[in-house]
């Protein structure tokens, strides 16, 4: 009898996102109005409150799960984002920004496999969405799948040629590859946009380094020190201990 009550509970949970509770469409969705009537960022206990009453009484609201998943994510609830971000996949096919929501929560809870995942259903949607790129090119990165990652942020880049940080993220990813001379050519038109980037110094300083060229090194070395001390003693410890 006990392994019985056990089963009808776990079937019970395991089914719980698609039983309504008591209320009408109407009421659902005067629950829903009053939740984007919130400020996410000033009222994301709110949002919840209300997004979660809408959905209980009424499921099939995937722009109530949407928002419930990125109110979890401003309070740091990143599973409980990520089990919102699914729902409204399953009562929206194609949802992208429900896709993006959620490979941005997988990243946070360091699962880069899943974010892949989603990331790649992102520009399988919309070719045309830069940022897609770009973040599907980082989790490439961080699972050390450095030209896949090399791919995505091109992919980025034709889309947005003069952003810096994409610049940036293919220098970086070169180096891993230990391709220096490409690696400096990213960098260096990375801080042709921006030339005070502390982080596109301490790369192009450790590309440069890598690649025989110490006096070139020392020189983003110096100007490091003038943006940011902290990287610029863990450079020169690099280029002394290549």
């Amino acid at each position: 009898m006990t392994k019985m009550l056990l089963l009808a509970f776990t079937i019970l949970f395991a089914f719980s996102p698609m039983i309504s509770y008591a209320g009408t469409e109407k009421d659902a969705m005067k629950w829903f109005a009053r939740c984007n009537n919130f400020s996410l960022e000033e009222e994301t206990r709110e949002v919840i409150r209300t997004c979660s009453q809408a959905v209980r009484i009424m499921p099939a609201i995937p722009e109530a799960h949407l928002r419930l998943g990125i109110a979890h994510d401003i309070v740091g609830r990143y599973y409980l984002s990520v089990n919102s971000y699914k729902q409204a996949i399953a009562f929206r096919k194609n949802f992208m920004d429900a896709y993006f929501g959620l490979g941005m929560a997988y990243e946070m809870i360091d699962d880069y496999d899943e974010a892949i995942r989603a990331y790649s259903q992102v520009v399988r949607i919309d070719p045309e969405f830069a940022d897609a790129h770009y973040f599907l090119g980082n989790a490439y990165f961080m699972t050390d799948s450095y030209n896949n990652a090399l791919k995505s942020y091109r992919s980025a880049l034709d889309l947005r040629p003069k952003d810096p940080e994409i610049h940036l993220a293919i220098g970086m990813a070169y180096i891993r590859l230990g391709k220096f001379h490409d690696a400096i050519r990213s960098l260096t038109h990375s801080l042709k946009i921006d030339s005070d980037s502390a982080s596109t110094h301490f790369n192009i300083g450790i590309a440069y380094s890598l690649n025989g060229d110490r006096g070139s090194a020392l020189m983003h070395y110096k100007r490091l020190k003038k943006l940011d001390i902290g990287r610029a003693e863990k450079l020169h410890e690099i280029i002394y201990n290549n």
